[in-house]
């Protein structure tokens, strides 16, 4: 018998137009493909693993005395990407091919005037905090043979926290 033949790759959007992209994508990826085949039994098994964490602060500590002649902004911001390809075939009289693909995000965002803080603006006092998430996914999994099984699975988990505290 014939070993399986590799999955087709999709380079079309998702989460595989950013594996191997020319420059920066912004994107933290992980990818995983394998192929196995023999004539008894190919059992082949993939994972890819995305796990990001980022803490981003603006802070105006306590008791702090800020004068300005026009705006006071104190802003905190961040984007987390992420992205996970896991692709595999397997073949033989019994074949069995599985593909994961994990993917964690946790994105800690906040902006913080102290307590006891005098701010004092011309014009505004902006205080502003802003986060966001992307996960992005493909599994594919072939089995082919006399008995043949075939399983593909995402886990995607975001976790935020987004929060503006004034003294």
């Amino acid at each position: 018998l014939p070993a399986a033949a590799a999955p087709a790759r999709r380079r079309a959007g998702g989460a595989a137009a950013l594996v191997g992209a020319s420059g920066s994508t912004g994107v933290s990826t992980a990818n995983a493909s394998g192929v196995s085949g023999a004539i008894l039994g190919g059992f082949e098994f993939t994972t890819a693993t995305v796990n990001l964490t980022s803490t981003v602060n603006a802070k105006l500590g306590a008791n702090a005395d800020v004068s300005a002649g026009t705006n006071v902004t104190v802003s905190a911001n961040s984007a987390l990407n992420g992205a996970g390809v896991a692709d595999v075939a397997a073949g033989g009289i019994v074949g069995y091919g599985d593909g994961d693909a994990y993917l964690t995000l946790n994105n800690t965002v906040g902006a913080l005037i102290g307590s006891g803080a005098q701010v004092t603006a011309g014009q505004d006092v902006v205080v502003s905090a802003t986060s966001d998430q992307m996960a992005a996914s493909n599994t594919e999994s072939v089995g082919g043979g006399g008995i043949a099984g075939a399983d593909a699975d995402t886990t995607a988990q975001l976790w935020h926290s987004t929060k503006v505290d004034i003294g």
